[in-house]
């Protein structure tokens, strides 16, 4: 179920994702089949880990690493097609580039949504124990 993230959070989820999509195109249009990957990961981590921030959810480096690895692996296809595209000069560079930021701006926008819920979930949770008369 999709879920609007209100305005303030959105406006800084907006630049998160952003930079980190522009920063893995940087990365993706190089022309070296496999070099990107890594380093895309990496950028990946430390938008999932703003991504975070944003709507106080606690994780760590690892659990972040973890998700973008999953998604890494559940889009394999893509990225490989991105990576053989590479083959032919320049345009395959420009074909992985938007690949690489076409799947981050994906990833980065179903993180948000899910750490959004999240962060709902958690103040439903907090507001149930504040109403519950103490058995003191």
């Amino acid at each position: 179920m999709k879920v609007e993230i209100p305005e303030p959070e959105k406006t800084k989820c907006n630049y998160v994702i952003h930079t980190a999509s522009v920063a893995a195109g940087g990365i993706g249009i190089a022309p070296i089949p496999g070099a990107d990957i890594l380093p895309i990961c990496a950028v990946q981590v430390t938008m999932i880990l703003g991504l975070a921030r944003i709507f106080n959810v606690p994780i760590t480096k690892e659990v972040a690493e973890a998700q973008a690895k999953a998604y890494m692996v559940g889009n394999f296809g893509k990225m490989l097609a991105g990576e053989l595209s590479k083959l032919v000069p320049i345009f395959g560079s420009a074909t992985n580039a938007t690949v690489a930021v076409g799947l981050t701006e994906y990833l980065g926008w179903e993180v948000a949504e899910d750490f959004y819920k999240k962060s709902l979930e958690e103040n439903r949770i907090l507001k149930e124990a504040q109403n519950k008369p103490s058995k003191l």
